[in-house]
């Protein structure tokens, strides 16, 4: 097993996870300590480890880096694992103006200060030749980056590479753990966070909206935890369907959830604050999984029951002019019709799973999770 070894300062932590993110997306496999390191391992060991085992090391350049203490016993223990295997891993790259090492001096690097984009395209070019993919890295070692564009907006072509490895196993055994996926928006929102609370600081008598704001800041830490529990339990229950019904089930249930944080957030920064941070976003979009949400008109609700045991039961919304709506009318809504014949792949990842997994982990389980299709009966609400 191998990954590209990513040897940065921690102050260059946000351009350096966006070159990682990058690679990754282009299915490089990197070894990051924010997504390899947990509370409790050998700083030394875990890092020196990921080194030792690592075909090739890009060394982000900065004056950060030249003067970091860490960095340096980093930097020389790279040249002394080339000069031990008799071979160049080091590939170094420059994110500012600093002046490159002299002992790697005489090195092409890329320069992402002057054109990232670019920059990015030349280094996964150059890994991709040297046969470098996530396909050799086993799906148990794998890191499944949960990442968002517009705050809301998941990323989701990070995580079909994965999905189409597992669709690949004819009996789609393998089930992903929690401790795989990294949800990379943290430093993000607790820089948010910080400025809304600069922001209440400056209001007087704001004892109670500083309490308000503690709560607030601990669901967000529950809704992030429900997050990944969501889109585990869309990766591993609904693994032997269409890849499609499971990564478009990710994003329509993932953007509920950043829904409910950036409303929770949004409450306390400024307007300009609010449009920089959470570009896009309006308050029309206040009521999940309705009309408002779904940026859609004619929104109903459907009934999906159990034909074994009526008692468990949940109603998502859907459009009108779904087919399955259009069916129901037809039959005059009697619970007679069987589910997987209504639905299509669309309006099953797009309104009734991410509804579903939603309300069975936002309401602790009280909704019954519903997975064999074959079993249920649909009607109008």
């Amino acid at each position: 097993m191998s990954k590209v070894f990513v040897s940065h300062s921690s102050k260059d932590k946000e351009i350096v996870e966006r070159i990682s993110y990058d690679l990754i997306k282009n299915n490089i496999p990197v070894w990051l300590d924010s997504y390899e390191l947990s509370i409790g391992d050998s700083l030394y060991d875990k890092i020196f480890s990921g080194l030792n085992e690592s075909n090739f090391i890009v060394v982000v350049i900065s004056s950060n880096y030249n003067n970091s203490f860490w960095t340096s016993k980093e930097f020389k223990t790279i040249l002394a694992k080339e000069e031990r295997d008799k071979k160049k891993y080091l590939i170094p790259i420059r994110i500012d103006s600093t002046i490159v090492p002299l002992e790697i001096a005489d090195r092409l690097h890329q320069n992402f200060q002057d054109d990232f984009q670019n920059s990015i395209k030349q280094l996964v070019r150059f890994l991709k030749k040297q046969e470098i993919s996530i396909k050799a890295i086993p799906l148990s070692s794998r890191q499944l980056i949960i990442s968002f564009h517009q705050f809301t907006e998941l990323e989701i072509n990070i995580i079909k590479s994965p999905l189409i490895d597992v669709d690949l196993d004819s009996n789609k055994s393998y089930n992903f753990l929690k401790s795989q996926l990294f949800f990379s928006e943290y430093n993000k929102i607790d820089k948010i966070l910080l400025l809304a609370k600069a922001n209440i600081l400056l209001i007087e008598n704001n004892q109670e909206i500083l309490n308000q704001f503690e709560r607030d800041c601990q669901y967000i830490e529950d809704y992030i935890d429900q997050l990944l529990r969501g889109i585990l339990i869309i990766l591993n229950s609904y693994k032997k369907r269409d890849i499609f019904i499971i990564y478009n089930s990710i994003y329509w249930f993932s953007k509920a959830i950043m829904t409910d944080i950036a409303l929770l957030i949004k409450r306390y920064l400024k307007e300009q604050q609010a449009s920089e941070f959470i570009p896009n976003f309006e308050n029309r979009i206040f009521s999940r999984f309705s009309e408002k949400f779904y940026n859609e008109n004619q929104i109903c609700k459907v009934d999906v029951y159990d034909k074994k045991n009526p008692s468990l039961f949940f109603s998502p919304f859907i459009n009108e002019d779904n087919n399955a709506y259009k069916e129901l009318l037809s039959y005059g809504g009697v619970f007679q019709l069987i589910f997987w014949e209504l639905f299509d792949y669309e309006s099953l990842s797009k309104y009734f799973i991410p509804q579903n997994v939603y309300a069975n982990t936002i309401n602790e389980r009280s909704y019954p999770l519903l997975i064999n299709f074959d079993d249920y009966m649909v009607g109008l609400h």
